[in-house]
């Protein structure tokens, strides 16, 4: 007859490996280097548009081109495997 230790209700504390350590530090590194940008280029600006200008932060600007760039590379990227896809020819 095979016996089992009674469960004592509590559950292991995860354990901190290398690896958690490493994505703590890095991330920690990732919010200063954040926070540094935005105060050291907080100055405001006069921002060109195409078809108009705004007056903003520095920082607001290079975020706003960040998202474009990574929206339209996005939008790129599944153009041209859409399109990909469409010059194939049907399987027989």
């Amino acid at each position: 007859m095979a016996t089992t230790k009674p469960s004592t209700g509590r559950k292991r504390a995860p354990k901190w490996t290398t690896k958690t350590w490493v994505r703590i530090i890095v991330g920690i590194l990732v919010v200063v280097y954040v926070i540094l940008f935005i105060v050291l280029n907080s100055q405001s600006v006069k921002i060109d548009f195409v078809f108009f200008n705004v007056r903003s932060r520095l920082w607001v600007g290079f975020l706003v081109s960040l998202v474009l760039g990574g929206v339209l590379g996005i939008a790129l990227a599944a153009y041209r495997g859409w399109n990909a896809k469409a010059d194939k020819p049907p399987a027989a």
